[in-house]
């Protein structure tokens, strides 16, 4: 089986695009006290231009006033001014404007939830998932101010801390994006399955083995419909030496997906065959074909059935196989299989010089020696063993077969025991 690319699968959650500009624009209407009537009328004229979608105008306008009211600078002011940046598409300076209104007001809600969204734009990702984390804490200690906690509310800081999880995710703080899906799932009795799937990802990053697997099997639990997961569970299962389980989990797999993967079919029966199981591995490859099989998968079949001992079925799909490329010495697995299915006698004539040839082939002549062998046809045996002695590569295996005729030879030549020959005249 195949180990090393499903541990290196990796799933980057992102955020989508939409999401991040509703959050911006849902902040654009907060206002918080401003003494200063001056401030007000600055923008109270801003917005005027908002409204239109004159954002270059709105932006003068703040910019303006940060400049020559430096000390009238407000919160509000800088999160508008952020907004106006941020729909023109000047992340970064938003950003910068939002972490100082920050500066003057900690515990602003829209500023930090926009510091978070306008870091996760730029790819700054640790701090983003930062500043996730700080809003959904803001979010709560209003909560606890009102003495409500509203489900929205609670619902917020789910969205909020799974958003801190994914950004860390993507700074590769894999640690941390850990403990706040772990914060996540014992404080939320209701689970988002993409929670565990994040999870597992990050586990599998930090080679916490035995937890990615534990949160995969919730996970499948609760999903248990993409075939991609399953492959991922048996991949951990075989990581941990768990062979009938990961075969288990590669079969749900292999039965979920709409058609057969070859590669899964592969595997799988890689594990049936360790397994001590060729039936099942043969089975499996069977399942996977089609017009496109190659004539090395179609061999593969057949060894698998030939450990099963079902030589015909490992006969017809020889045949299939050599039917797309028949290799050198195609005769003598064909051979193997008549004569190991108890049908020497095909075997041998499967065997004969007008199908496999009559040139030097050391493991042709052995094979057919050994056959004859077996069908107690001696002087056949001995000429075609006498001849596969001849070849280095199989003399070592033919010369004992040749010992033993040779034996039986001068046994044969012995006077029986006892006999006298007669010398009378």
């Amino acid at each position: 089986m195949n180990t090393g690319k499903l541990l290196s699968l990796r799933v980057f959650h992102k955020i989508a695009p939409a999401v991040l500009t509703a959050l911006i624009l849902a902040a654009a209407g907060a206002q918080a006290d401003v003494d200063s009537p001056r401030t007000r009328a600055v923008l109270l004229k801003a917005h005027t231009h908002i409204r239109q979608k004159q954002y270059a105008a709105a932006e003068k306008i703040l910019k303006s006033h940060i400049e020559h009211q430096p000390d009238a600078v407000s919160a509000t002011v800088c999160l508008l001014l952020g907004n106006v940046l941020y729909q023109q598409e000047k992340t970064s300076e938003a950003l910068q404007i939002y972490r100082k209104g920050l500066i003057i007001e900690p515990d602003n809600y829209s500023l930090c939830l926009n510091c978070a969204v306008a870091s996760y734009e730029t790819e700054a990702y640790g701090g983003a998932g930062d500043f996730f984390e700080k809003a959904c804490s803001i979010k709560q200690s209003a909560s606890g101010r009102n003495r409500q906690s509203q489900p929205s509310q609670a619902d917020e800081c789910r969205k909020l801390l799974h958003q801190a999880a994914i950004s860390y995710y993507q700074a590769e703080d894999f640690r941390t994006a850990r403990r706040v899906l772990q914060e996540l799932l014992e404080r939320y009795t209701e689970t988002d399955p993409e929670w565990l799937k994040l999870l597992v990802h990050t586990c599998i990053a930090l080679n916490d083995i035995v937890l990615a697997q534990q949160t995969l099997e919730r996970y499948l639990n609760t999903t248990p419909g993409n075939p991609e997961y399953w492959k991922l569970l048996a991949h951990l299962r075989f990581e941990r030496e768990q062979y009938p389980q990961a075969a288990a989990a590669l079969a749900v797999a292999v039965a979920l997906s709409p058609k057969t993967n070859p590669r899964d079919a592969k595997n799988l029966a890689e594990i049936y065959l360790y397994l001590g199981a060729p039936l099942q591995a043969a089975r499996v490859l069977e399942a996977s074909c089609d017009n496109a099989t190659t004539a090395d998968v179609y061999r593969r079949i057949s060894d698998a059935y030939t450990r099963a001992h079902r030589y015909d079925r490992a006969i017809a799909f020889l045949d299939k196989a050599d039917e797309i490329s028949a290799t050198e010495n195609a005769c003598l697995p064909r051979a193997r299989l008549l004569h190991s299915s108890g049908r020497s006698d095909d075997a041998l004539a499967a065997l004969n010089p007008g199908r496999c040839g009559t040139g030097k082939n050391g493991r042709l002549h052995l094979l057919r020696g050994s056959i004859a062998w077996d069908l107690a046809r001696w002087e056949t045996a001995r000429t075609e063993l006498t001849l596969a002695a001849r070849e280095p590569k199989v003399r070592d295996q033919a010369l004992p077969y040749l010992s033993i005729l040779k034996s039986l030879d001068a046994a044969r030549n012995e006077p029986p025991p006892g006999f006298k020959p007669d010398t009378s005249p």
